[in-house]
């Protein structure tokens, strides 16, 4: 478990977006199924991403129901230069040209509550708390 909150770690540090998925394989670990203290931890964490999801997706009232995407940013990792973003993007494309359920999943949905979450793992492995995981 320790090693996955270093990789989360490492990957914001790198400017990799800490995604939903990240935190879903957290609780597939041995440890948290074995210990109690960190399943609880790791579902508490998981019912504030959930919740998150469902108020970003009522902020839309798009209508639809909300749901986990896996792929959802959590964090932004380092910022990028939009000079890299723009290189991406194919010739005659545009930013806009995103359609909006990506868009909707690319917006970190950070909150007190998963920030909070977040850190007691971090420090429950005596890990230091990655500055992107806090609302400072």
């Amino acid at each position: 478990m320790g090693f996955g909150l270093a990789e989360i770690s490492s990957g914001l540090s790198q400017g990799r977006p800490l995604r939903v998925s990240s935190l879903l394989s957290l609780g597939q670990g041995a440890e948290a199924r074995s210990d109690p203290l960190v399943g609880g931890m790791i579902a508490s964490l998981m019912k504030q991403v959930r919740r998150a999801v469902a108020n970003r997706d009522a902020a839309d009232d798009d209508g639809s129901e909300a749901r986990l995407d896996p792929d959802q940013v959590v964090a932004k990792g380092e910022e990028r230069e939009k000079k890299e973003e723009e290189e991406e993007l194919e010739e005659g494309e545009t930013m806009e040209d995103d359609d909006e359920e990506e868009a909707a999943t690319e917006r970190p949905i950070l909150t007190a509550g998963i920030s909070s979450a977040l850190a007691r793992l971090f420090d429950h492995y005596r890990l230091d708390v990655p500055r992107h995981l806090t609302l400072d």
